[in-house]
């Protein structure tokens, strides 16, 4: 009776320490592989399953005693903070859904520390970020939220080398992707990097192995953080630079990932962020010109960065930009290009003279923004979980009534991107989960799965807008470097195209 009664106490306190979960677990109608629990010889560990191994290697449940099982609530937690971490709906089933994401290539450092430790917690949840990161780095030392800023380079000139090469690339090829992503990084943080042919005397050493001592089938890299930095690829994995093969992973995107690993970045949720675990195949017109703005913010509050004075980073001309953060639409003609700190008019799809900075054209709003969306006259920019709202009046941008605000509490993900419907709402979309918003009243409607509601949008979609006004029968919709036609009621898609192909460069 004891027992049962330390039971009843003890779920309820283990639930509430996972947002948005409370009362009873949700039962299982899958259960998760478990592995053969027998021990070993002489009482040696016990064989877990590869989900078993994939929850406790990055950090999704808590370390437990190899000579014991882990129980099914304590994976059933572990299913449910792998979901949250990734935009999946919160079932707590091994379902299709985090079968698939489970199963992607990924990078070895874990996501999360212990599955249910405060910085878990914190990391987990978006409602923290803020805080997180605005908290003085001495006393995010003393709660043990972030890296040990003693383990952070005190030097700005780093020497890297590189040893062997991928089965599936040259050596040129090799390091044309790795020149590429440390140019990248070089850009935004200060550092200075330089090449040297001693291994043995790199800051970071970039090598190509077997990796026979993987953690799970899925790892393809692994990398350590400041001091002496070594960055492992899996050399039997088909890599891939400039010509993507189907089925192959990018060396360059793989590349930035573990450097912001080197510098001394973690881990996280966010899908736009280089510094997400998971690695996604190859995609057509797909390079990463610029680190994306979470990733360069996030190293600057490291290492106390100043913001930046330059508008563009290069790569990309001030004219016609190649990639987008978001794009929305005033009217059918008028349309607004975001990307990083900039904004660009376009009229009939024609860039219209040099960018401006976000601030600049929007009163008060943010330095860059996530997702954009324009319904009923009211413009919206979504900056984390703040929301900013305008009305174009008279050629400019005025702030809305009540604006800025904050995102429901009951919308656990960051926006990335938002399409307008024809009821007044909007969809806000992150991963694989949606909702649909009421912005005037700032209240979500509906929570679920992206991919039985809206099935066929891009992979990583941007924006959506009508292909025409007040007509939301098709959209346009964006990822990062492609546009497709998208039909609401038939969910077809057109195959599709770059943007440098849909937008017109002014000369």
């Amino acid at each position: 009776m004891k027992s049962l009664i330390v039971l009843w106490i003890l779920i309820p306190s283990v639930l509430s320490t996972l947002p948005g979960l409370s009362g009873s677990v949700p039962t299982l109608k899958r259960p998760v592989p478990l592995g053969v629990h027998a021990p070993g010889v002489n009482g040696g560990p016990v064989q877990k399953s590869p989900v078993e191994v994939y929850l406790d290697e990055f950090g999704y449940t808590a370390s437990s005693n190899e000579l014991e099982p882990p129980t099914p609530f304590d994976l059933q937690m572990g299913l449910l903070r792998f979901q949250m971490y990734h935009g999946l709906y919160r079932s707590g089933l091994f379902d299709v859904e985090t079968e698939e994401k489970m199963a992607l290539h990924r990078c070895e450092n874990e996501d999360l520390q212990n599955g249910a430790t405060l910085k878990a917690k914190m990391l987990l949840h978006p409602r923290f970020r803020k805080w997180r990161l605005r908290l003085n780095r001495k006393f995010m030392k003393k709660l043990g939220l972030e890296l040990d800023t003693n383990r952070l380079w005190k030097k700005k000139s780093l020497q890297w080398s590189i040893q062997g090469t991928p089965n599936s690339l040259t050596q040129k090829e090799t390091r044309e992707a790795l020149v590429d992503a440390i140019s990248r990084w070089e850009n935004i943080g200060g550092f200075r990097f330089f090449e040297t042919d001693s291994p043995n005397s790199a800051d970071i050493l970039f090598s190509f192995e077997q990796m026979s001592d993987k953690k799970h089938p899925t790892v393809v890299s692994r990398a350590s953080g400041p001091n002496q930095s070594r960055v492992v690829f899996d050399k039997f994995q088909p890599w891939s630079h400039v010509i993507q093969y189907p089925g192959s992973l990018s060396l360059h995107r793989a590349a930035l990932h573990s450097i912001g690993h080197s510098l001394g970045l973690q881990h996280t949720p966010e899908i736009d962020s280089l510094m997400n675990p998971l690695f996604k195949s190859a995609q057509l017109f797909s390079k990463i010109t610029a680190i994306p703005n979470e990733d360069d913010k996030t190293l600057r509050e490291l290492y106390a960065i100043p913001a930046p004075t330059v508008t563009q980073s290069s790569g990309e001309t001030l004219k016609c930009p190649k990639h987008l953060d978001s794009v929305t639409a005033v009217s059918e003609n008028l349309w607004f290009f975001f990307r990083k700190y900039n904004v660009w008019s376009v009229k009939n799809r024609k860039f219209q003279g040099e960018h401006r900075r976000i601030k600049e054209v929007f009163p008060d709003g943010p330095d860059f923004v996530n997702a954009t969306v324009t319904s009923n006259g009211l413009t919206v920019l979504f900056a984390e979980r703040t929301i900013y709202g305008y009305q174009y009046d008279a050629g400019r941008f005025v702030k809305a009534e009540g604006f800025p605000r904050e995102l429901h509490e009951r919308v656990l993900f960051f926006p990335q991107a938002a399409f307008p419907l024809t009821n007044g709402s909007i969809v806000l979309l992150s991963g694989n989960v949606f909702a649909t918003y009421d912005v005037l009243a700032n209240m979500p409607h509906i929570l679920n799965d992206k991919n039985r509601m809206f099935p066929n949008l891009p992979f990583d979609v941007r924006s959506g807008i009508p292909v025409h006004t007040q007509d939301y029968s098709r959209y346009y919709m964006f990822d990062e470097t492609t546009v497709s036609e998208w039909q609401s009621a038939s969910h077809e898609a057109t195959p599709a195209k770059p943007i440098t192909d849909f937008f017109i460069c002014s000369t």
